[in-house]
């Protein structure tokens, strides 16, 4: 190369290198940004037509009511608000996972087969709220396929093979073979020393909803203190979000509200730790993106999707961790919320709010609502009101549920409640 190429070369160089500095400084003016600035995103992040995430789900539900049953008779061992990373739990976890990846197509069962099956030596677990199947197996780690919502499930060992049985949402009882064996099962159970706890279905107070986990005694609970977490800000937000932090399109409202404008997405950033996003147009980067493009996603598709911006906002914030609740089809597509637990109670928000809302349309996520919480244990206790008390409380309101909850009006300092629903 001669030296009139070398400079040419060098000159060409110099003069794309000026270009690409013009577009990103021109980027900074809000009102070119969200024209240059949606652009630019096009072009620096192709759209992936096969969004793959390494999500692990194992964190997503947080805890669950534990019953195990052993060989001796009255011999189970219950545990309410048990933490799914927690000891007993994962004692268990692998047979329901083993369970649940070889479990056949499942057929009709009745309440007294049921009844009869948890009997027998097994683990019966509690969701505390309706799932999908195939969420609640992608959970464990293995694949369901079914559009069934389950709120509980139970490992039984009624036969020489272990059965497993699904309580759907509507209460119907599902049952399937798998290919565990029974003393496998009970090798476990065994290790579990009775408590004696029970069903509300085999106590004096079957008017609850009957399978109801009825504990003989629960800890008091620590009082909480809930504040928005020292992360809470704007730039914090954006750059979970993946979005330009140092972006000067945004405004405040006289609410205090910041409006953050990066085409097609869309802020709101609130004073009381409410964060509320949607977009409007062609959507591109993996972040909001769902499974394939072009095809529809499924439950555990969309999960993978939320629980990796549920991740984000709350890493990204100091936040609180997010628990999952829901994950429901709608007619354009999907809804997850996810909340708050803390000790593996429930953190019920004013006005029944999820603590995060996902709204999913078609492969993107459009839309969501935050509400940005820390929750800090103090030194100081509540005495709750002894369980069976509780029990003999709710007894009186037909079909209900018995449930232990802290409750975040917005004040600083909660304790945790009984609760019948």
């Amino acid at each position: 190369m001669n030296k009139k190429a070398v400079v040419n070369f060098l000159q060409n160089i110099t003069l794309l290198t000026l270009a690409f500095t013009a577009v990103l400084l021109l980027m900074q003016f809000p009102m070119l940004e969200g024209v240059i600035g949606g652009k630019m995103r096009e072009i620096l992040s192709a759209p992936e037509s096969n969004v793959e995430r390494s999500v692990d789900l194992s964190g997503a539900i947080t805890s669950l009511h534990l019953v195990v049953t052993d060989e001796t008779e009255f011999g189970r061992y219950t545990q309410i608000n048990a933490s799914s990373a927690g000891a007993e739990f994962q004692k268990v976890a692998p047979l329901l996972r083993g369970a649940i990846g070889s479990a056949t197509e499942g057929r009709e069962a009745t309440h007294a087969e049921f009844r009869t099956a948890l009997e027998t030596p097994g683990v019966y677990v509690d969701l505390m709220t309706p799932l999908p199947i195939s969420v609640v197996a992608a959970w464990l780690g293995e694949e369901f396929e079914s559009e069934d919502c389950i709120r509980a499930l139970a490992l039984t060992t009624a036969r020489e093979t272990a059965m497993l049985f699904f309580v759907r949402e509507d209460g119907s009882i599902m049952r399937c073979e798998c290919a565990l064996t029974s003393s496998a099962v009970r090798e476990i159970t065994a290790a579990f020393s009775q408590n004696g706890g029970q069903f509300a279905y085999e106590s004096e107070y079957s008017a609850l909803s009957p399978y109801t986990v009825l504990v003989q005694t629960v800890n008091d609970a620590t009082q909480i203190t809930a504040s928005i977490p020292a992360g809470y800000s704007a730039y914090n937000i954006l750059s979970a979000l993946g979005l330009n932090a140092h972006t000067n399109s945004r405004y405040f409202e006289s609410s205090g509200t910041e409006v953050i404008m990066q085409a097609p997405h869309f802020l709101w950033i609130g004073t009381d730790g409410t964060v509320r996003y949607s977009s409007d147009g062609e959507v591109t980067e993996p972040m909001y993106r769902i499974g394939v493009e072009g095809e529809e996603p499924d439950a555990v598709e969309v999960l993978q999707g939320a629980y990796f911006l549920a991740e984000a906002l709350s890493s990204g914030t100091d936040a609180a961790p997010l628990s999952l609740e829901r994950v429901e089809k709608t007619e354009t597509g999907w809804i997850v919320s996810f909340g708050y637990r803390l000790d593996g109670v429930r953190v019920r928000l004013g006005n029944e709010r999820a603590a995060l809302k996902v709204v999913v349309s078609g492969d993107v996520i459009r839309e969501f609502d935050y509400y940005c919480r820390a929750y800090t244990p103090t030194q100081e206790s509540v005495s709750l009101l002894p369980p069976l008390m509780a029990v003999a409380i709710a007894s009186m309101q037909e079909g209900a549920e018995l449930m232990l909850s802290y409750v975040d009006t917005g004040m600083s300092v909660h304790g945790a409640h009984w609760f019948a629903e």
